[in-house]
């Protein structure tokens, strides 16, 4: 990635990504059908050549919510859930890409030792019922920008899609035990978050599904 600098204009940033497929035309064309209507970098122009992707897209001002002060971890986890909420709330009509389970396991397995695929077979087999939602699909603190106490932008939407929203919901609380430590975000930010988002109980087995298959991804 490329941070470009230019005259007195706000900052762009180029992706460039070589032999990822369509990797960086999901994310344009994810960013496209977003519009306005969530805070995330404003697609500027892709291209593929020789055998390359190529993304341009406008900067996205403020910090990572996982590089905030520590004084500032309570607004960041606000920001964390009202931005998610949002994020699931979208009218997900005419969206461009889905990322549901069978999509999933199916990009997951050619990369899998045999050993893997034999967790994965035992894991798919407890494969929940999906209720498909408009998802960010890794929904993590790097990836969640704010100028405490706003929200400034949810950037890196290649995984962007229909999926359940229990995707997000795990990679989320992963990241938070992850980047503010497990203790603290237990005793704290886990369910200040799941406040503000508006859950009043976590469904515990579908949140140790989408767990276990992102750590074999």
């Amino acid at each position: 990635m490329y941070r470009l600098v230019h005259d007195e204009k706000p900052p762009l940033y180029l992706k460039v990504l070589r032999g990822g497929g369509s990797v960086l035309k999901r994310e344009y064309e994810v960013l496209k059908w977003i519009g306005v209507r969530l805070p995330s970098p404003e697609p500027l122009y892709y291209m593929s050549s020789g055998g390359s992707e190529y993304l341009l897209t406008r900067e996205v001002p403020g910090t990572p919510a996982y590089q905030v002060q520590p004084e500032e971890r309570e607004e960041a986890v606000r920001v964390l859930a009202f931005a998610l909420r949002c994020i699931h709330e979208l009218d997900a009509d005419a969206c461009p890409y889905t990322n549901t389970i069978e999509e999933r396991v199916a990009a997951l397995r050619p990369r899998l030792s045999q050993v893997e695929q034999s967790k994965l077979d035992e894991l798919v087999a407890l494969a929940p019922a999906e209720t498909l939602a408009f998802t960010h699909g890794d929904y993590c603190l790097p990836n969640v920008i704010t100028v405490v106490p706003r929200l400034s932008g949810v950037i890196d939407w290649d995984h962007g899609g229909l999926a359940d929203p229990y995707v997000d919901l795990a990679s989320c609380l992963w990241s938070l035990k992850y980047n503010y430590g497990e203790r603290e975000s237990k005793g704290g930010w886990i369910p200040l978050f799941l406040e503000v988002y508006g859950l009043d109980e976590l469904d515990d087995e579908k949140l140790s599904f989408y767990t276990e298959l992102m750590a074999l991804e």
